[in-house]
């Protein structure tokens, strides 16, 4: 139970950067890449998205994986019943920083196309 518990707290971090490397030259309109309606809208606005993804992510990535590792050495002394709420705390929390980067990367691109609109 515990080895499932730490695998999935290491998702997380794996995937954001993951697609922080993949999006770091990703070509416009590409698959795997930070993708969203605003960043589309131009090949300028594509190139800046993508950047503020690629920084973006891995520091989400990072923090999550730094919040997950330590996480795991609280739950390595705790019962199945501890477990299972260091667990889901910890899923919680890698919620919360992955929606915070994608909100900040969201506002970074919008206050850059916010003078191009002027």
């Amino acid at each position: 139970m515990s080895l499932i518990c730490y695998l999935f707290l290491l998702i997380a971090p794996a995937l954001a950067i993951r697609t922080a490397i993949q999006s770091k030259n990703a070509a416009f309109g590409a698959k795997n890449s930070f993708k969203c309606p605003s960043a589309l809208t131009s090949k300028d606005a594509w190139a800046h998205a993508q950047k503020l993804a690629a920084s973006r992510l891995v520091f989400g990535g990072v923090l999550m994986a730094v919040l997950g590792i330590a996480f795991m050495l609280v739950m390595a002394y705790a019962d199945t019943v501890s477990l299972l709420f260091c667990a889901g705390i910890a899923f919680g929390i890698q919620i919360i920083v992955l929606m915070v980067v994608m909100m900040s990367i969201e506002m970074g691109l919008q206050s850059h196309l916010k003078p191009s609109a002027k």
